[in-house]
């Protein structure tokens, strides 16, 4: 019951597993019914290859806006009070601007907020950390297996589902986009399109329709302001119009786009949630008398994957070689653009290396987000092919398209990567070498500099410049074949390590290249990824 046992991490070959493995010495011939949370493919896949689990998926815990309460309640409240004795009243203003203060050094969360020059800038970076964290969705409890949510937390959990867009179609798009739309909010006097995903402490300037404004008793100043009403009244609407048999066509004569999405997520979501936990337990006593448990996609829910409902089924992971899909391609590609310009903004200059910590359930659960920002980092792009979405090779952007340096991105995958991604190491190693041979005026392929830079050293060791030249472009490491983890538990546990130097040591021990075995055969479904990528321009 739960997830993450130890049976399917335990020692041994990562598939077919053998009778000197581990899971199969502990677990034997007996059938194997596992119910798992219905947003962890990765840890759900790693119980099918290596403990002949099948999966009985159910639902995510019930999820709600996370609030403010206790010290950034109040750190909120006076933060609304200075701002509206901005530019009114300087004494009022002054004492208020003290008192946050002092709030934020007794509390420590001065030290969220380090990087900001002055007070003003303080104070704004404040109203943008407490904005994010009050629309944070967060789990609110347990779920219960064959059970709903509890009635208070059903609105909420839904909402939470059709927040993000899905599509172009109306019931695909967010639910807040639906209600913005129709209370035109969209278009602000300053043309600006107005998103309330990414609404923060920006001043609103927009229309504030009354059924906005009855739905919160405080002051509205801001763009996450605006987010916050159309929370409120979304989760209203959901529990009169979805949770109860309220009238949607009368809904629909003033907010049609809204109505024809609550009509979808009566007609199909619910239902959909309802038959779920219902197949949650009649799928796991189908299993044991032997009858045969339907399979069903597995993903997050509340990430816009509303086709893994049903929950009940025996989940199936993704297609190893559409990773990065397209779509994780589009977030990967904005994540890191938003790190560099973060990075620029914190230090004065471009970030040049870069580690990343690679996990295959991440990967599974987002179709490659993490995977697509290191590609989107170093400046390379993947290629789909056509109809089957798969990758089939990559495309090195000049960096006069890129209009910044290259990053040196170093990957550390877990074992369940490497076992269930290995053409994707394949991938990434292909292209670090076509941007290491990728030569380009000035001094922004900061990878092939720093791929010349260490073979030149270890040729001067002694090394033949086919061996240096490959050892110097390693980017991707990993725990051993048939290990698992970072190589830190058993020292730990046994106590067998006196310092944090011993720790690094074991951590560096156990990890490995996976490209060195991989790389005298890196190709891609057949494509030889080496031969003509480097040649590819966007």
């Amino acid at each position: 019951m739960g997830k993450h046992g130890n049976l399917e991490w335990l020692p041994g070959k990562s598939t077919a597993l053998s009778a000197d493995c581990w899971p199969d010495i502990a677990l034997g011939p007996l059938p194997h019914f596992y119910p798992f949370i219905v947003n962890d493919p990765g840890e759900g896949a790693q119980a099918k290859r290596r403990s002949q689990a099948v999966i009985i998926d159910h639902l995510m815990p019930p999820l709600a806006r996370a609030e403010l309460y206790g010290a950034m309640a109040e750190l909120e409240a006076l933060t609304d009070e200075y701002y509206q004795a901005l530019d009114i009243d300087p004494r009022r203003e002054a004492l208020i601007r003290g008192q946050i203060l002092v709030h934020l050094r007794d509390t420590g969360i001065d030290q969220e907020l380090a990087h900001a020059s002055d007070d003003a800038e303080l104070l704004n970076e404040l109203d943008t950390f407490l904005c994010d964290i009050k629309e944070s969705q967060i789990r609110h409890g347990l779920h219960v297996l064959g059970t709903l949510p509890p009635e208070k937390k059903r609105a909420g959990t839904l909402v939470a589902l059709l927040r993000l867009p899905r599509g172009e179609a109306v019931a695909q798009r967010g639910l807040l986009h639906n209600l913005a739309r129709d209370l035109g909010l969209i278009e602000q006097h300053d043309g600006k399109p107005f998103d309330p995903l990414t609404a923060a402490n920006e001043l609103w300037q927009g229309p504030r329709p009354a059924i906005l404004i009855e739905q919160l008793d405080a002051p509205w100043r801001t763009g996450a302001d605006t987010r916050e009403r159309l929370e409120l009244l979304a989760e209203r609407w959901v529990s009169d119009y979805v949770l109860a048999p309220g009238c949607l066509d009368e809904l629909a004569r003033d907010y049609p786009d809204t109505a024809e999405q609550l009509r979808y997520a009566r007609e199909h979501l619910w239902v959909a949630m309802q038959r779920g936990v219902k197949m949650e337990l009649q799928s796991l006593l189908d299993g044991l008398e032997g009858i045969f448990v339907p399979a069903g996609p597995s993903g997050a829910p509340s990430r816009g994957r509303l086709d893994t409902l049903p929950t009940g089924r025996n989940f199936f992971s993704v297609d190893n070689r559409s990773i990065p899909s397209p779509a994780a391609w589009t977030l990967g590609e904005k994540s890191a653009q938003a790190f560099v310009e973060r990075y620029l903004q914190d230090n004065g200059d471009y970030p040049r290396r870069l580690g990343l910590s690679i996990w295959g359930t991440a990967t599974m659960r987002t179709g490659g987000d993490d995977i697509a920002q290191a590609f989107a980092l170093m400046g390379v792009r993947p290629k789909w092919s056509l109809g089957s979405q798969r990758v089939s090779d990559f495309e090195v952007i000049p960096s006069m398209l890129l209009n910044r340096p290259r990053v040196d991105v170093t990957l550390r995958v877990s074992g369940f990567f490497r076992d269930a991604f290995p053409n994707v190491i394949r991938l990434f190693d292909a292209a670090v070498q076509a941007v290491a041979a990728y030569e380009e005026p000035g001094n922004s392929n900061t990878i092939r500099e720093a791929v010349l830079a260490r073979q030149q050293t270890l040729e001067t060791q002694g090394l033949s410049p086919e061996i240096a030249a490959q050892e110097a472009s390693y980017r991707i490491f990993g725990s051993k074949p048939g290990e698992y983890g970072a190589g830190l538990n058993r020292l730990i546990e046994n106590r067998a390590w006196e310092s944090a130097d011993d720790l690094a040591d074991a951590y560096l021990d156990a990890g490995l290249t996976p490209t060195a075995s991989l790389r005298s055969r890196v190709r891609l479904h057949g494509v030889p990824l080496n031969s003509n990528s480097r040649g590819w321009m966007r």
